[in-house]
């Protein structure tokens, strides 16, 4: 109800409207987002000029203390150093630096010093905030930060606004912290306030004026558009309008009077347009019989191609499944290759155990040879004692000359030993070399196999993918084929479309009776019409739901052409 009420407000009182809100929008954003921003950019100056103090406050305790660690000084000496140090500094209007411990005792204060060595737990400001517990408990939370309060300014007992930042060094378990008073922001921040307030005034009357004259002038441009858009309601093409401004009603009703003089040229071309129209019509129906000529013969190309690919669909299967095939007999191979790798492994384990045995005997022979050696010098001694013996030697002599051919005997068949396995050793150790040989290409016979497994697998694939496709061609060939059928019904519809068409030219003639134009030949008179009340042919629009059947939907474009057209 309030909008539709809005809406039959006069030109005037909306832009008056709109300005007025427009003025308190203004002042609200001002008031509620421009002067917090404003107070909070200058608290957050504050805020990092007290940081920018403690920092440096930091640095000259950090030195303090890594010089103490180096030995320069003791610990106490160092802090005693920093005390004095952080005592003596100053900044601004008589600002000061004060330390306290993490049990909100005072370890150092400039200006009472009294409170040094005494527990701040119990300082609180006017409005109850134990400042010293609380910067107590944000430096052991967060290490620094600030905390407000309030507090009295040297030599004054009234409170004031105070913004303090601590920050912790924990080496020595301070907190380090300095203050100022931040009651210059808000006597900084009335003036903004009270300089805002008079702008806004001084431009909530421009803005009401200049709004006062728009919308003037802005209404008797609209009141001469309504004119020329009631005559032209009633057809009367014989206006002329007078623009007398560059801005946008100005443009309006230039644009209005362009508007009525393409009307014009439309109308005159329409009734040239309906005769040419007519004879497209009758070309447009030759044409149609070329065309069902043509569509015929592409509909039989069409079949043969998909008959082609059904054949080329088939090929390709079958070279699929001989891919799977040999892929299949590849593997099999690869096993076959990759259990006769595993043999020869062993053949190999099996010659080197041999051949170790091979070693044992020989070594083995060895001591049997010493020993045959010894029992060699055995019996030569014995044959020496024999000899000395004389008669009672004899038979001892025997028996030394038999054991000594025996050793001798056992020495050659120890030396035939060594070398049968000598060269056995030697033939063991060249079979180990080729069944290496041999193992490492059934190996490589494995690795080509298991190429040519791979690539039968990428040609069975690739069949796969070449059968897909074949498919998809053979299913646009589908759609193709659908196609010209529409297609075929297309030439069907066209026909009877261009003889409507040319009974709506016709009819089209009828139609811009109704427009008063001036006369070529008589300028300045103005003949009406009435518009002929004869029968028509049959809507465009019917045609068009006939062709939804064969034809895809038309763009959004086409489809208001047309409709603008049969309406004009």
């Amino acid at each position: 109800m309030g909008l539709k009420s809005f809406n039959n407000w006069k030109i005037l009182n909306k832009i008056i409207s709109i300005s007025v809100i427009t003025i308190v929008m203004i002042f609200a954003v001002s008031m509620g987002v421009l002067l917090p921003f404003i107070e909070k950019k200058l608290m957050s100056e504050k805020q990092a000029s007290l940081k920018n103090v403690t920092d440096i406050a930091e640095a000259l305790v950090k030195n303090l203390d890594e010089r103490s660690k180096k030995g320069e000084f003791s610990p106490e000496e160092a802090q005693l150093r920093a005390k004095e140090a952080l005592r003596g500094l100053r900044y601004a209007e008589g600002e000061y630096l004060f330390v306290i411990n993490l049990d909100t005792i005072m370890v150092m204060h400039p200006i009472k010093p009294e409170m040094e060595g005494k527990s701040g737990a119990d300082t609180k400001d006017a409005h109850g905030k134990a400042l010293f517990v609380e910067m107590a408990k944000l430096a052991k939370d967060k290490g620094e930060g600030t905390v407000d309060y309030m507090w009295p300014k040297p030599g004054q007992t009234a409170p004031a606004p105070k913004l303090s930042y601590i920050k912790t060094f924990k080496a020595w378990g301070w907190i380090i912290g300095t203050g100022i008073y931040v009651d210059d922001v808000a006597k900084e921040m009335n003036k903004i306030r009270y300089g805002i307030i008079i702008s806004l005034v001084a431009c909530a009357a421009i803005i009401l004026l200049f709004s006062w004259v728009v919308a003037r002038k802005i209404r008797q441009a609209l009141m001469e558009a309504v004119d020329a858009s009631n005559k032209l309601a009633q057809g009367d093409l014989t206006i002329a309008i007078d623009a007398k401004s560059a801005d946008e009603t100005g443009q309006l009703l230039g644009a209005m009077q362009e508007m009525v003089n393409g009307i014009k040229e439309v109308v005159n071309q329409t009734i040239e347009a309906s005769h040419q129209v007519s004879q497209a019509a009758d070309q447009i129906s030759e044409a149609n019989q070329s065309f069902s000529q043509k569509i015929t013969e592409q509909a039989a190309s069409v079949e043969e191609t998909t008959a082609t690919m059904e054949e080329m669909s088939a090929s390709i299967k079958s070279t699929a499944e001989n891919s799977r095939e040999a892929s299949n007999l590849a593997r099999s191979s690869k096993s076959l290759a990759d259990g006769g790798s595993a043999v020869m492994d062993d053949t190999i384990r099996a010659m080197d155990d041999i051949n170790k045995s091979s070693r044992k005997i020989a070594n083995i022979s060895d001591v049997i040879e010493e020993i045959a050696f010894q029992t060699n010098l055995l019996a030569l001694n014995a044959a020496v004692e024999a000899a000395r013996a004389g008669e009672h030697g004899k038979g001892f002599a025997v028996v030394a000359a038999e054991i000594r051919s025996l050793a001798q005997r056992t020495t050659q068949s120890a030396k035939e030993i060594n070398g049968l396995i000598e060269d056995s050793s030697e033939k063991t150790s060249k079979g180990v070399e080729l069944a290496q040989e041999l193992s490492k290409k059934l190996a490589e016979i494995g690795i080509s196999i298991k190429k040519v497994t791979d690539l039968m697998d990428e040609v069975a694939a690739a069949s796969q993918e070449q059968s897909a496709g074949i498919n998809q061609v053979n299913t646009a060939m589908g759609q193709v084929d659908q196609a010209t059928q529409a297609n075929a019904s297309l030439v069907e519809e066209t026909s009877a479309a261009a003889e409507e068409l040319a009974a709506q030219a016709r009819s089209l003639l009828d139609v811009v009776s109704f427009f008063t134009v001036e006369d070529a030949h008589h300028r300045g008179s103005a003949v009406r019409r009435e518009p002929l009340k004869t029968k028509q042919a049959p809507a465009p629009n019917k045609v068009a739901a006939r062709r939804q059947a064969a034809l895809p939907a038309k763009p959004a474009a086409a489809r208001d052409d047309q409709d603008d057209f049969s309406e004009f």
